[in-house]
């Protein structure tokens, strides 16, 4: 599964990256050599504190606003790519932007590419569903265990969306993120206000 055209996806948008600047702003770098570019950008902020410690040199982090992002391109060439990190290391020294948090798109190819990144390591799984195909044609993907909870649930529950109210979801949210000993991450405001 691809997605043909990812800088017109909503994530790559300005207008997304401006929701989410509050305290930050737009940054932006392309490389480019002939036709072959890489875009990078994010939200750019003040390293104010680390570790409760107020820090009085000038220095920035870079973060894909909420949801997925990261460096995109048209190009698979290796070494192509490898410049056009190098340079934008080069542009971020400048900046004084010391470090970046990237959420990568799920389509993202350059995400697969570990060995751009100086450090790069898997956090979450995104599940992807193929709603082109039919709930038969989905569930035979799924294990038997899956298949067979699923099948379970359809006898033995129901669902009711006609009496419920935002704040019984959101109690329920708490309640099962609490149950779960979920990270702050998850029980933040932040978060949450997203729902």
């Amino acid at each position: 599964m691809t997605i043909t055209d990812l800088p017109s996806d909503i994530y790559y948008q300005r207008e997304y990256s401006a929701l989410y600047e509050g305290d930050g702003e737009h940054f932006e770098f392309q490389y480019s050599e002939d036709s072959s570019y890489v875009r990078f950008s994010a939200l750019k902020r003040r390293i104010q504190s680390i570790a409760g410690q107020n820090i009085t040199e000038e220095l920035y982090d870079l973060e894909t606003p909420y949801g997925y992002g990261g460096p995109i391109s048209n190009s698979s060439d290796t070494l192509f790519l490898q410049r056009a990190f190098s340079a934008y290391r080069e542009h971020c020294k400048a900046q004084n932007i010391v470090c970046e948090f990237i959420r990568f798109h799920p389509f993202n190819a350059v995400g697969a590419l570990a060995s751009l990144f100086d450090m790069h390591f898997p956090e979450r799984q995104v599940v992807i569903v193929d709603l082109a195909k039919n709930t038969e044609e989905r569930r035979k993907l799924y294990s038997k265990t899956t298949r067979n909870i699923v099948r379970r649930a359809e006898k033995n529950l129901s669902v009711d969306t006609t009496s419920v109210q935002l704040s019984d979801f959101i109690e329920m949210y708490y309640e099962t993120m609490k149950k779960n000993s979920a990270s702050d991450f998850f029980t933040s405001k932040k978060t949450t206000s997203m729902i």
